[in-house]
């Protein structure tokens, strides 16, 4: 039994849009035995939009206060440190906890200032030399990091000079529910047709997410299986120039491009095959939801993918950048779907044992109680 009053803990993100950092931060806050822990969360930028506030709502319906320090602009960095240093004097912060670049900056520097006991949180592969530049001179102010995979904590340790006793590896989790048995009612809901088979992409159009490669070898699926379309979920900045180039193809009626939606976990339910062509990764949480529903998947191995799948991988894992190799694996799938169900449901199972909610909670706490002993 714990004779302690709760512990106040301060997680700190950079953004609240969903996210698989954001959604891992918002369960964490949310999850957190409160006999043991008082979360407060504290986000670096502003509040996201309404149509993207389904994390916000989370919190607020856990009642964990969250703070937005509303940092747009460089010149904002000193007050942001003011508000956020004064917020951790106000709170009696004793463990800190930041999750992506930004925020692992800008906790490294206040907790210091504090001393505060503060663990970095390394959430995807940085792959621009000035921030691995930055998280190298701040890791002497770092008590620990978590890493969301072991390719990420590799990364540390031979770029950014981490030392392996210094990092833990927590993966993401994901929730599992019941499955509907007829995906017909869905499809009619999300007006997709009952007689297509669907390709889907999630993710923010950018260069990292891998949509523009993605597009550019779509025909080399669309043409041999010709009752199969794409569904791209999201939006970004590759997103204009993708459409005009796609609106000039012959296969413009058979891709359907929607904004983000809040209720992903149906579109994957109402699909067929989960395609995931990032150029880098830290480990997308996009793959696990898909294989919590039963969807099988196609993916570069890229970091963290690999962790996921485990013994999993054959078809849906295909070498980095070998886009040759990720069109053969879809068209395998595609053409055999028996095959693609029973490793949907193996991949459901694969989520079910390995990535629980309930043991990543255990692993943070556990790590967090032995910072503070």
């Amino acid at each position: 039994m714990n004779s302690l009053p709760p512990r106040p803990i301060a997680l700190i993100t950079t953004e609240l849009r969903p996210g698989g950092a954001e959604k891992c931060l918002v369960e964490l806050a949310a999850g957190l035995r409160r006999t043991h822990w008082n979360p407060f969360v504290y986000c670096v930028t502003a509040p996201p939009p309404p149509d993207q506030n389904q994390l916000l709502d989370r919190l607020i319906n856990a009642r964990v206060p969250v703070q937005f320090l509303q940092l747009a602009h460089s010149w904002q960095l000193p007050r942001a440190i003011r508000d956020l240093r004064a917020a951790w004097r106000s709170e009696q912060i004793q463990l800190v906890q930041s999750f992506l670049f930004h925020a692992n900056v800008i906790a490294a520097r206040v907790s210091s200032q504090l001393q505060i006991p503060c663990i970095g949180g390394f959430r995807v592969r940085e792959v621009k030399r000035s921030r691995r530049w930055i998280l190298r001179a701040l890791r002497h102010s770092f008590q620990h990091v978590t890493c969301v995979s072991q390719s990420i904590a590799d990364q540390a340790q031979t770029e950014m000079g981490y030392s392996a006793s210094g990092l833990t590896v927590i993966s993401n989790s994901c929730e599992t529910s019941d499955m509907p048995i007829d995906a017909t009612p869905l499809r009619a809901k999300l007006s997709l047709r009952s007689d297509r088979r669907y390709l889907l992409f999630v993710g923010r159009l950018t260069e990292q997410k891998g949509i523009d490669r993605l597009l550019q070898f779509l025909p080399q699926i669309l043409q041999g299986h010709p009752d199969v379309d794409l569904v791209i979920l999201g939006s970004g900045p590759l997103k204009t120039a993708l459409k005009r180039h796609t609106d000039a193809t012959i296969y413009r009626e058979r891709i359907h491009w929607r904004d983000w939606q809040t209720n992903v976990q149906e579109w994957m339910l109402a699909t067929n095959i989960l395609l995931l062509p990032s150029r880098w990764e830290g480990m997308p949480n996009v793959l696990l939801e898909a294989m919590a529903v039963g969807q099988t998947t196609v993916c570069m191995d890229v970091e963290g993918v690999r962790e996921i799948l485990g013994p999993l991988d054959k078809y849906q894992l295909v070498p980095r950048d070998d886009m040759l190799a990720f069109v053969a694996s879809t068209n395998f799938w595609l053409t055999n779907p028996e095959t693609a169900r029973a490793t949907g449901m193996a991949n459901r199972v694969r989520v079910v044992d390995a990535f629980s909610p309930a043991s990543m909670l255990t692993r943070y706490e556990t790590l967090y109680q032995k910072l503070l002993a």
